[in-house]
């Protein structure tokens, strides 16, 4: 490539090239052509962006690199070899490698030299990326498994998309983020630390709770038939101000305000903090609870719960759905397989995102409703003031002790175990405490499992964001929550419609005009899918005697009987991906695949045969249990003599 050499310097014989040397031009747009199509956004910004500090350098043996100030992002006499060197610190087995800092890239095409594996490179500074663009070609970001993030926010989506628990993740900071802005480098490593810890909790809550969600829906097909769905109030309230009331422990000095501004803004609960809520005279507009827990104790002894408006999740107790309240709504959530199908078979087109925690999903339902400016209070994901809860709500006994060597424990346990009864002590260690900016800006005391919550609120800030819906906190206490607009609540509300919101009125109508849930349909649906269950447990256990057949015959067995169980295998792979539910009671199987997937040069642990009779296995396994399901489901149904005539939507 020629380059025009214009201005010298005394960096070991160096020479800086002019921003304005035609070739930078021309290799920085075959760079961004690389990605540009599945980021478009950096390289526009790239594009855009000035070089600054940032300079491309040339060395005396003709390499060309990258000066930010005095610092050299790599060396100019051997930059391959320096390469070379940094990548070699990755371990062979790494699955997946995030790079932090750009550098001159020389690193990354010696990851890739090593072996095929996926890259996430980040680069916060936007003028030393362009300078490394600008300096030599790139090839290496054309790559399908290489991705590029020049944010944190970035940095994280790409993380939650590609890390699986169960890879192993090797992390690579570059010397010169390192030595240029070590800050950066920090907070990208405790980023990528937070990321992993949400994925490993959302994914081990999946495999434990999957199948339990799925037999607890199917056990309250009954109650479920008979409630209104939730999809009746889908955007019944365009362009409203919400406010999603957790119960966190800076809740009740939110509540006299709320209480006395309340008329123009949708008031959303959670079960945990209702009871604040109504010692503060606030009847929300709604309560969700999707806990498969029994957790009727946090609204039982309300003495407002006849007047209240309850929405459940189909796989929520059955106990919740005994209770007297004035409306129920059931609300079908996308991410619960068994639970999406009995919406399809009921007729609902709208399910409402799930979150890691019911107050996540309260945000979802704000959206979901129609809201465009959503506040959060009482979301202090932190301990303050030594507290785990908000005055008035049904734990607010719990409390958190930090000892004189720094040690936090967790103190009046027992009162939350009581109510599950389920023995506990009172006081325990508590795991994984820290601490993270406060939303004042000071250090606040939390755990891992709150601090992983802080990264979910900022991504489903950003999902939000692109529908055009606004995310605040206004909590004024606790954790502050990266990439959210932090106020008072006083300003939030002083924005919102001074007019009435008839919310009220609208809900009763709303509901009173909803379709009942077609019982009948339901049953003949969960007749078909018990159908095309027992087909995929014949092909199952037909594929499973041919590999009883070819691991008897050994080494020997012939190759027709392979193709044979080869086909069988395809078959039920796609009847796996086409009957609905079944992932609720594969998700265990479901995990295992997607590492298969992800890993690097995964091998067939035991031959082809042991694969193939671990995935037919799977298929059993799950068959038999999505037959229970549907046994449940029926029963339930038809022992109310729902399926029988028409079944009419009833209250609460």
């Amino acid at each position: 490539m020629a380059l025009a050499l214009h201005v010298h310097s005394a960096m070991s014989g160096a020479t800086f090239l002019s921003p304005d040397d035609p070739a930078l031009g021309e290799t920085l747009e075959r760079n961004l052509a690389h990605f540009r199509r599945e980021s478009p956004s950096i390289a526009e910004r790239v594009a855009n962006a000035a070089l600054g500090d940032a300079r491309v350098v040339v060395g005396p043996r003709g390499h060309a690199g990258v000066a930010w100030r005095e610092t050299l992002l790599s060396s100019l006499y051997d930059p391959r070899a320096d390469g070379v060197r940094l990548a070699a610190q990755v371990p062979e087995e790494a699955d997946l490698v995030v790079t932090l800092g750009f550098g001159t890239g020389h690193h990354l095409e010696a990851l890739r030299a090593r072996a095929p594996r996926r890259l996430i490179v980040y680069e916060p500074d936007l003028s030393r990326l362009r300078a490394a663009l600008c300096a030599a070609p790139q090839p290496v970001l054309g790559a399908r498994e290489v991705h590029l993030a020049t944010d944190e926010t970035e940095l994280a989506a790409l993380l939650e998309r590609w890390y699986v628990p169960g890879l192993s993740m090797s992390v690579l900071p570059h010397p010169s983020l390192a030595r240029i802005a070590p800050e950066a480098l920090r907070a990208a490593v405790d980023r990528i630390v937070q990321i992993k810890q949400l994925v490993d909790i959302r994914v081990a809550t999946l495999r434990t709770w999957s199948q339990h969600w799925a037999l607890t829906a199917a056990e309250n097909a009954a109650q479920i038939v008979q409630r209104p769905r939730l999809g009746c109030l889908h955007h019944a309230f365009p362009g409203a101000s919400a406010v999603v009331c957790a119960a966190g422990p800076s809740l009740g000095k939110q509540l006299p305000l709320l209480a006395e501004r309340r008329e123009g803004v949708l008031v959303l609960a959670i079960g945990q903090s209702v009871a604040a809520l109504d010692r503060a005279g606030i009847r929300p507009d709604a309560v969700l609870v999707t806990e498969t827990q029994d957790v009727a104790h946090q609204l039982e002894s309300l003495p407002s719960l006849a007047e209240q408006t309850l929405i459940l999740a189909p796989q929520a107790h059955p106990r919740l759905y005994e209770l007297e309240t004035r409306r129920g709504f059931v609300a079908f959530g996308l991410g619960h397989p068994f639970g999406s199908w009995m919406a399809k078979a009921l007729g609902e087109p709208h399910l409402l995102r799930s979150g890691g925690s019911v107050a996540v999903s309260s945000v979802f339902l704000a959206a979901f409703l129609g809201a465009t400016r959503i506040a959060l209070i009482g979301q202090d994901l932190a301990f303050t003031d030594g507290r785990r809860y908000a005055e008035g709500t049904v734990y607010d006994a719990l409390r958190v002790e930090t000892e004189a060597d720094g040690q936090v424990f967790f103190t009046n346990l027992k009162v939350k175990g009581d109510f599950f009864e389920r023995p506990t002590p009172d006081r325990e260690a508590a795991p994984g405490a820290l601490w993270v900016e406060g939303w004042d800006g000071e250090p606040v005391l939390t755990d891992r499992s709150y601090a992983s919550f802080l990264n979910e609120y900022e991504s489903v800030a950003r999902l939000l964001g692109e529908e055009g819906v606004r995310l605040e906190n206004c909590t004024e206490g606790g954790a502050r929550i990266p990439g959210l607009n932090h106020l008072p609540l006083a300003d939030f509300l002083e924005a919102a419609p001074r007019r009435p919101l008839p919310a009220d009125q609208r809900i009763e109508a709303t509901r009173g005009a909803a379709n009942p849930g077609d019982a009948a349909k339901l049953i003949r649906e969960a007749r078909d899918l018990e159908q095309a269950t027992r087909a995929l447990l014949k092909d199952a256990r037909q594929g499973l005697e041919r590999v009883a057949r070819l691991e008897a015959a050994g080494p020997a067995g012939d190759t027709g009987a392979l193709r044979r169980l080869q086909s069988a295998e395809t078959k039920v792979r796609q009847q796996l991906e086409r009957l609905p539910g079944i992932a609720a009671m594969m998700q265990h199987e479901l995990h295992e695949l997607s590492l298969a997937s992800l890993r690097r040069g995964a091998a067939d642990s035991g031959g082809p045969l042991a694969r193939s009779r671990g995935l037919l296995e799977a298929a059993e396994r799950s068959g038999e249990g999505l037959l229970e399901l549907l046994r449940r489901l029926c029963q339930g149904v038809e022992e109310n003599g729902l399926a029988e005539g028409d079944s009419a939507a009833g209250t609460g």
